[in-house]
């Protein structure tokens, strides 16, 4: 089990919301935990084009959201839940997660008309650091969710790297100190997506 959840299950929903040129944070379940979110899932229902997905977590204060730390998670295939894992996101306890496509062609998200809702800007505010007035859509929820440790996460380096092997390794620093430094400054791995198609979801 993980240490830390945040967002509502990936699953197939009654209707989408577009990524097209507005950012999304659902307002369903706040991380529970400091630490770093290492993997996501997340249910697009079509898109036209490739697209550049972006996820991130975001503070709060009313519905003035910053974006805390970010990062791509490619382009992501449509009708059935996406798991991308190798991923080092900040977050902090009560942050929300957060989508936006930075080069695709109208992707949408499933979404339900019930929950506890989403915060929609229309732009990009997905980059750590970025911060907007949104706009609360209530009895919503997204497809977006993800999971993380508050261990810091632990990445292998590659013979390219000076004075490593294969069995060296590298450990991120803390949330916190990260939050205070320079964002990305830190060691990444490369995202890893895979899928669970319709027909065989659980439920």
């Amino acid at each position: 089990m993980a240490d830390i959840d945040i967002g509502a299950a990936a699953i197939g929903r009654e209707a989408t919301a577009s990524l097209t040129s507005f950012t999304v944070v659902g307002a369903e379940n706040p991380a529970d935990g400091d630490g770093w979110i290492t993997s996501c899932e997340i249910w697009l229902e079509s898109k036209i084009s490739t697209v550049d997905v972006w996820v991130g977590t975001f503070s709060a204060s009313g519905n003035d959201l910053t974006c805390r730390d970010s990062e791509s998670i490619g382009d992501i295939a449509v009708g059935s839940k996406q798991t991308v894992s190798g991923l080092d996101i900040t977050v902090m306890t009560g942050d929300y997660l957060g989508t936006h496509d930075k080069s695709g062609l109208y992707p949408a998200i499933e979404k339900d008309n019930s929950g506890d809702g989403y915060w929609s800007y229309t732009g990009e505010c997905i980059d750590p650091s970025d911060s907007q007035t949104f706009t609360l859509i209530a009895n919503r929820t997204i497809s977006l969710y993800g999971e993380g440790s508050t261990e810091p996460p632990v990445t292998e380096k590659t013979s390219s790297d000076a004075g490593s092997g294969v069995d060296a390794y590298v450990s991120l620093e803390t949330p916190q100190a990260k939050a205070s430094s320079d964002i990305g400054s830190g060691v990444e791995g490369t995202p890893v997506q895979s899928a669970i198609l319709a027909g065989s979801e659980a439920g």
